[in-house]
């Protein structure tokens, strides 16, 4: 190898980390901007005062978050996505829109179609996958697919319909919506 060969290599090498570095950060602002987002609302459902409570931090605090005044670290962002995902009690909203039939069948329809629902869903979905390198996101049913729509705009990656792929009919995957294939495991959220 000649060293113009070999400096190629180096000046690659820089250019890939950079990268790396601003996709990184990149992701990081993306995060903290569902979480700002996560705090709107629920900040609808709550005053500052039960938010302080819930979440440990001072109203000021809170207010400037809110504001977009201040952006938190990586870990805070973390930890503030984490109550405020307990604190909007996704599962209760959900069930409050699921409607039964005399026969038993579930209609999830009022689900799919409210917004505050499925941005919940999908930052519950980002949040328990942050760490996870995630190549694709596979919606286990027709249903599934504008959750799964959000998740993969997230992360920039493709979905997938698992019906079309598998030639399976929906009624036989009726409780895992969207499935977040990484490169190691498959790790599964339901709304």
């Amino acid at each position: 190898m000649t060293n113009d060969s070999q400096a190629g290599g180096v000046a690659l090498q820089e250019v890939t980390k950079k990268t790396r570095k601003n996709l990184n950060q990149r992701m990081v602002s993306k995060y903290w901007l569902g979480t700002v987002e996560l705090l709107r609302i629920v900040k609808g459902e709550y005053t500052y005062r039960e938010l302080e409570k819930l979440t440990g931090l001072p109203q000021s605090v809170l207010a400037r978050y809110f504001g977009g005044y201040v952006c938190a670290n990586v870990e805070r962002a973390e930890e503030l996505t984490e109550k405020l995902l307990n604190a909007a009690c996704l599962h209760k909203l959900v069930a409050r829109k699921i409607e039964r039939d005399d026969e038993g069948y579930m209609d999830t329809s009022k689900v799919l179609a409210d917004p505050v629902i499925l941005e919940l869903a999908t930052r519950h979905a980002i949040h328990r996958a942050k760490r996870a390198d995630v190549t694709r996101v596979v919606a286990a049913s027709l249903s599934g697919i504008p959750l799964a729509t959000l998740i993969a705009q997230y992360f920039g990656v493709n979905i997938a319909n698992a019906e079309v792929i598998l030639q399976i009919p929906e009624t036989v995957l009726p409780t895992k919506t969207v499935g977040l294939h990484t490169k190691h495991t498959q790790e599964t959220s339901s709304p």
